[in-house]
């Protein structure tokens, strides 16, 4: 099924059961993602690429509309990372970048707290794969948190996101 642009009816008209299965029924099938549940999910907070961070998730879910993902994510750290490396967040297993490593058709847009200057940071969010998403900012240039700014991820640092890309299926 695909969307049908919605006919007219007109006085007179006998409306039958194929007239009301594609204007309704299966317009209703094709908008019905958008209305969806969202799926909540368990990402790894990660400095460095082997150095997972002990966490706590506030939220974090996504929804998927066709090929369209939406993720929204926000976590406290409650362990450290590692400077000078990229600040990064799994995606959901179900979500899978086109492309990925900063890919034009993936972004989003979110904000970190540094806990030790009290600051929060706005940042751009970008695949850093076709699993991770990283923060970019200001701050950095092209680089990304953690690394520019060279620092670690401390107890009470938090990261809040939403994310949309095109999913490979």
């Amino acid at each position: 099924m695909a969307w049908t642009t919605p006919g007219t009816a007109t006085a007179g008209q006998v409306l039958t059961a194929s007239f009301w299965n594609e204007q309704v029924r299966d317009n209703m099938l094709e908008l019905a993602p958008l209305f969806g549940a969202w799926t909540s999910y368990t990402p790894t907070l990660r400095q460095g690429v082997s150095t997972n961070i002990t966490k706590t998730v506030t939220y974090a879910a996504y929804v998927k509309i066709g090929r369209l993902a939406i993720v929204q994510v926000r976590l406290d750290a409650t362990g450290a990372g590692t400077a000078g490396s990229n600040v990064e967040v799994t995606l959901p297993s179900a979500v899978v970048p086109v492309g990925a490593s900063g890919n034009a058709g993936t972004f989003g847009f979110g904000q970190i707290y540094d806990v030790s200057t009290g600051t929060n940071y706005a940042a751009t969010v970008r695949a850093v794969s076709t699993t991770a998403v990283s923060f970019n900012g200001d701050w950095s240039g092209t680089a990304y948190w953690g690394n520019t700014p060279n620092l670690a991820v401390a107890n009470g640092d938090q990261f809040h996101f939403a994310y949309v890309c095109e999913t490979t299926t």
